[in-house]
């Protein structure tokens, strides 16, 4: 018997080691000063939340909205929480940044 469960546990762990998630080729940054020379293309709204709550329970949102962003042609996206005196909201917002952004980045971080 627990040379049973023991190939069924086997077989199990093998099966869920098979699926893959496709990574975004989005770009993700954390500072509006990343996207500043950047288009913005479009702002996702998303879940919200009473202020007492703290950080709205975000789900699949971002998933979602990377997805649309990327279906318009979005190069690079910033997820950020908006806050107001009642509540919060989470916002992904969209960017389209010319080719040489980030080269240009990295010769003025060096």
């Amino acid at each position: 018997m627990r040379k049973v469960l023991f190939v069924a546990s086997l077989f199990i762990l093998s099966g869920c080691s098979a699926f893959t998630v496709k990574q975004s080729p989005l770009i993700q940054v954390g500072s509006s000063a990343d996207v500043k020379d950047c288009k913005l293309l479009e702002s996702f709204p998303g879940p919200t939340s009473y202020r007492m709550w703290g950080t709205p329970y975000l789900g699949n949102f971002a998933n979602e909205a990377m997805a649309k962003a990327e279906k318009i042609g979005a190069t690079h996206t910033r997820l950020t929480e908006e806050s107001s005196s009642i509540g919060s909201i989470a916002v992904l917002r969209a960017y389209k940044c010319p080719p040489d952004h980030n080269a240009v980045k990295e010769k003025s971080e060096e």
